[in-house]
C-alpha cells in the first residue's frame, strides 16, 4: 500500500508538470521535485530496514527448524538407547546449542520462552548426569560381587554408592512427576504472560501426560532392585563369616539355608524387576516413535 500511494504520488506529479499552464509550471516543478526528494528519502530509509528485517525473519526461521530438526534427533537416540542394549548414551548438546540459537534470533516473548526451555532442558540434563554417573559407579565397583569381597569394611563402601544411586534415582523420578509445575516455573520467571504461559503447558502436556507415567515406573524398577541390593549387602554384614564364594560354582554359598533362601529371593526380585524395567523401556519406547510420526 505504501508503494502504491509513492508510486501515484510520483505520476500525480508528472502529470501536474505536464498539464500545468506555462505560468505555473515552475512552482509545479518545484513541489513535484520536493515531493519525488522525500519519497527518495523515505525509501532510502525503508528499504534497508525492509531488508534487514526480512533477513532476521529468515534467519529466526532458519533456527527454529534447526530446533525441530535436533529435538528429533534426541527422541530418535532416546528410542534407539531404550530398545537397543548396545546404546545408552543421549546426548542433548545439540538441541541446548538449538535453543539458544532460536532464542538469539528471536525477540520478545518467543526469546524469553525458548530460554526458559532451555533452562528446563539444563536442569533436566543436571538430573540424568548424576543418575548415569551413580549407575556407572555401581557397574565398575560390581557391587553383588561376593569374590572380591575380602573386608567386611568394604561393605559399607558399596552401602555407600547404592546411597548415591537412590539419591539420583530419586532426583530424577521427582524431575519427571513434578515436570509440569517446574516449567510453569521457569515460565513464570521468564515472565511469560498467561496466555503464552498456557499455550506452552499445553504443547507440554501433549507429550509429557503419556511418557512421564511410563519414566516413573522405569525409575520405580530402579528402586525396586537397589532395595533388592540393599538386602543382600545386609546378608553379607550380618551373616558375615557364615558365607562364602565357591568360585568353581559361581555362587555365594550360606551357612543357613533361611539366610540363602533370602539371598536366592533378593537375586529374583532384580532378575524380575530388570525384565519388567525392559518391558517399561519398549513401551516407551513405542510411545515415542509414535510422537515423533505425528510431528
Amino acid at each position: 500500500a505504501a508503494v502504491g500511494l509513492c508510486a501515484a504520488g510520483a505520476v500525480l506529479g508528472v502529470l501536474a508538470v505536464v498539464l500545468a499552464r506555462p505560468g505555473q509550471r515552475g512552482s509545479v516543478i518545484l513541489r513535484s521535485a520536493c515531493g519525488l526528494v522525500l519519497m527518495g528519502l523515505l525509501a532510502a530509509i525503508a528499504v534497508p530496514n525492509f531488508v534487514r528485517a526480512r533477513t532476521l525473519a529468515l534467519q529466526r526461521n532458519q533456527a527454529l527448524k534447526e530446533l525441530q530438526t535436533a529435538a528429533a534427533d534426541l527422541r530418535a537416540q532416546t528410542v534407539d538407547a531404550l530398545t537397543n542394549e548396545q546404546t545408552r548414551t543421549v546426548d542433548a548438546q545439540q538441541l541446548q546449542r538449538s535453543l539458544g540459537r532460536a532464542a538469539d534470533k528471536s525477540s520478545g516473548e518467543t526469546a524469553a520462552l525458548l530460554k526458559a526451555s532451555q533452562r528446563y532442558l539444563e536442569r533436566m540434563q543436571s538430573y540424568q548426569r548424576a543418575y548415569a554417573q551413580a549407575a556407572t559407579n555401581l557397574t565398575l565397583t560390581k557391587i553383588l560381587a561376593a569374590g572380591n569381597l575380602e573386608q567386611r569394611a568394604q561393605i559399607q563402601d558399596r552401602r555407600a554408592l547404592v546411597q548415591r544411586f537412590v539419591d539420583a534415582n530419586t532426583a530424577c523420578k521427582n524431575f519427571v512427576q513434578y515436570g509440569e509445575s517446574t516449567y510453569r516455573q521457569e515460565l513464570a520467571a521468564a515472565r511469560i504472560s498467561p496466555a503464552q504461559t498456557e499455550a506452552a503447558l499445553n504443547g507440554f502436556r501433549k507429550n509429557f501426560a503419556v511418557q512421564a507415567p511410563l519414566v516413573v515406573k522405569i525409575r520405580e524398577t530402579d528402586d525396586r532392585m537397589v532395595r533388592a541390593v540393599l538386602g543382600i549387602l545386609d546378608l553379607f554384614d550380618a551373616q558375615w563369616g557364615q558365607w562364602h564364594y565357591d568360585a568353581a560354582a559361581g555362587m555365594v554359598l550360606f551357612q543357613d539355608r533361611s539366610t540363602a533362601d533370602q539371598y536366592n529371593a533378593f537375586m529374583a526380585e532384580i532378575k524380575q524387576a530388570a525384565k519388567d524395567q525392559a518391558a517399561l523401556q519398549k513401551n516407551l519406547a513405542a510411545v515415542m516413535s509414535q510422537s515423533s510420526s505425528k510431528l
